[in-house]
């Protein structure tokens, strides 16, 4: 089905009171325009922030909420200021493409691999799973930038074929 099928199905069989909000990732006036007619109250158009989601519900239902100064990344305590974190170039460019396609569920996918990398990329995916909880795409993706890098582009320490230099 799709969501115009869905909401008018919704709104059959609940009964008055039910207020459906339409999401798409197409800002394209018609699917407005349809999601509307099929009686949705209102449309959001991805990427959705929170307070759209907050305002949304104080509209449609007159809930209240309580303003909350957000985290800045000024209030992190990086572990790795003095460096980069290496990470697998993969992962890397997974967390990078995830944040800036503004995908939560891939995110939330590469946030489990971190943590199985050890401590410090586990309080990167932390600081991570924080910055999602407010949907900062962009706070991630400078997050990403300024704590980790591909592995490949880190200086090795070691001694060239693992001899001590004189």
């Amino acid at each position: 089905m799709d969501g115009a099928t869905v909401t008018r199905t919704l709104l059959a069989e609940s009964g008055p009171g039910v207020k459906i909000v339409a999401q798409t990732a197409a800002a394209v006036t018609r699917y407005r325009d349809g999601a509307r007619a099929a009686g949705c109250v209102d449309f959001l158009v991805k990427p959705i922030h929170s307070e759209q989601v907050y305002e949304c519900l104080r509209v449609h239902l007159g809930a209240e909420f309580e303003d909350v100064l957000p985290v800045t990344e000024a209030e992190f305590q990086a572990p790795w200021e003095a460096g980069q974190l290496p990470l697998p170039e993969e992962l890397y460019a997974r967390l990078a493409t995830a944040a800036e396609l503004h995908s939560t569920t891939a995110l939330k996918a590469c946030l489990l691999e971190l943590r199985q990398l050890g401590p410090e990329p586990g309080k990167l995916a932390e600081q991570i799973r924080q910055l999602m909880c407010s949907y900062d795409m962009d706070g991630i993706m400078r997050l990403i930038l300024r704590a980790s890098a591909p592995a490949h582009s880190v200086a090795d320490p070691s001694p060239a074929h693992g001899c001590d230099s004189p």
